[in-house]
């Protein structure tokens, strides 16, 4: 996922709430796929292996392979009756808040990895993690060279050589130097 920050997000450091789709378990079935009450079947063709073997007997000898069995799709379950929620997949797309904290300094391309918070694994596997990709947004008047701001100020040759006060415009606000 790609998250745009403020610079001044990525200077102080922020907490975000972000809104994402994930598939999740159908709540209905609990990932099975079958309407409630039933459960899926062990499949017939393959006995639940997922797997259809074939042999072959030839003049050079005999051959065996093996392939994902076409009735099951390699599940080794038959539903027979679907789910009505999720159409027998067990998996559905809800919306998700999830809060994430920015650390200080991040600048663009960096990677944040919030465990757990991605799509549900399949075949009853933990959940993924979450990767959000950071981009920065420029800031009007600063620039950044690593943990180095920058910033152009206008002195005329008088100030310049005999001195001045003047205002330095800081993230926070101005200081008088």
């Amino acid at each position: 996922m790609r998250l745009d920050i403020t610079f001044e997000e990525a200077v102080f450091g922020t907490e975000k709430e972000l809104h994402l789709m994930r598939v999740e378990n159908c709540d209905k079935c609990g990932g099975s796929g079958a309407e409630a009450g039933t459960s899926p079947k062990t499949c017939g063709h393959c006995q639940g292996s997922g797997q259809v073997r074939s042999i072959q007997n030839t003049p050079f000898g005999r051959f065996e392979s093996s392939r994902t069995c076409p009735q099951c799709e390699g599940t080794g379950k038959i539903i027979e009756k679907p789910c009505s929620a999720c159409k027998g997949r067990g998996k559905v797309k809800r919306k998700r808040t999830i809060n994430v904290r920015i650390p200080a300094g991040i600048d663009t391309g960096a990677r944040l990895r919030i465990q757990a918070e991605g799509e549900e694994g399949s075949l009853g596997g933990p959940p993924g993690d979450l990767f959000i990709v950071v981009v920065v947004k420029p800031h009007a008047r600063f620039k950044r060279d690593g943990y180095t701001l920058w910033c152009d100020l206008d002195l005329n040759i008088v100030q310049a050589a005999l001195g001045a006060e003047i205002e330095i415009p800081l993230l926070g606000g101005t200081v008088t130097s």
